[in-house]
């Protein structure tokens, strides 16, 4: 889990795919896949569906090394379905965590120039995304003090999405203790949701999303434009977002991107 290498640039998350792509298929050698559920069964309809999208992609290329994320993802569901309990999984991440932590302790102290808030990920937003997801599972095995502490990762990363993910999460919990809790708790967030949406309305960043996610929506094909196909086809069907000025590699939306590339195949 420690495994990002800083320093390497514009790859600074390879090693980690690197050492799952090495690691996963040992792992899985030796594991007994007793019983098929149905999401084994929509996952993999899901990835032949994804392979078969390369046929009609414009570039097939592009979309071998999303295919390859997403059989990694799939090795690792079928690995994690096998065990008992997911704790040690989520001690193991927390103490990545930590090194984390203390790499930015340690820059933001000034003993050593470079990115402050990065640390181990190099982007602040992606350490304060892995932070709330541990934080998340620790806090439902009871590891109270653990979670406490990754919150100093997001207090450092000061990152919106995160907040507003850790916020969800209290919703539903909220809901599951009592209706009354639940209820004041979602008018609170949509408060809090309507007021930062004044506050951030004109930043470039969040306009510039709306604009790529406005874009994309419109540009939806029946069967998708392939695994891979949105850096390649959306500077082609993107009528307001600036293309000229630059280049989307992404969508900013998991779910819009993936529907873009495979629509039907992605239900």
């Amino acid at each position: 889990t420690v495994l990002f290498v800083p320093g390497i640039s514009g790859a600074a998350t390879a090693p980690r795919w690197a050492l799952l792509s090495i690691i996963l298929p040992f792992c899985l050698f030796f594991i007994k896949l007793e019983r098929w559920t149905l999401t084994h069964v929509f996952g993999a309809c899901f990835l032949l569906y994804a392979a078969a999208s390369l046929a009609w992609a414009t570039v097939p290329l592009e979309g071998f090394y999303p295919l390859s994320k997403y059989l990694i993802y799939a090795g690792l569901f079928v690995l994690g379905a096998q065990l008992r309990s997911l704790k040690p999984v989520f001690y193991g991440a927390f103490c990545a965590l930590m090194v984390h932590l203390a790499v930015v302790i340690f820059y933001q102290q000034g003993w050593q120039q470079g990115t402050p808030n990065g640390g181990l990920f190099i982007n602040k937003n992606m350490a304060a995304e892995a932070a709330v997801a541990v934080a998340v599972g620790l806090w439902f095995y009871r590891q109270y003090l653990a979670a406490l502490l990754l919150t100093l990762i997001l207090y450092i990363s000061n990152t919106r999405g995160a907040f507003l993910a850790l916020g969800f999460v209290f919703i539903f919990w909220a809901w599951g203790r009592s209706r009354l809790l639940g209820m004041i708790s979602t008018a609170f967030a949509l408060f809090a949701a309507m007021l930062l949406g004044l506050i951030y309305q004109n930043d470039p960043s969040i306009v510039q999303r709306y604009i790529i996610w406005y874009d994309t929506v419109l540009s939806f094909l029946p069967f998708g434009h392939g695994l891979g196909g949105f850096y390649i086809d959306f500077p082609t069907v993107a009528h307001h977002f600036p293309t000229v000025q630059l280049r989307a590699e992404h969508a900013h939306n998991d779910f819009i991107e993936i529907a873009f590339e495979l629509c039907v195949g992605a239900l």
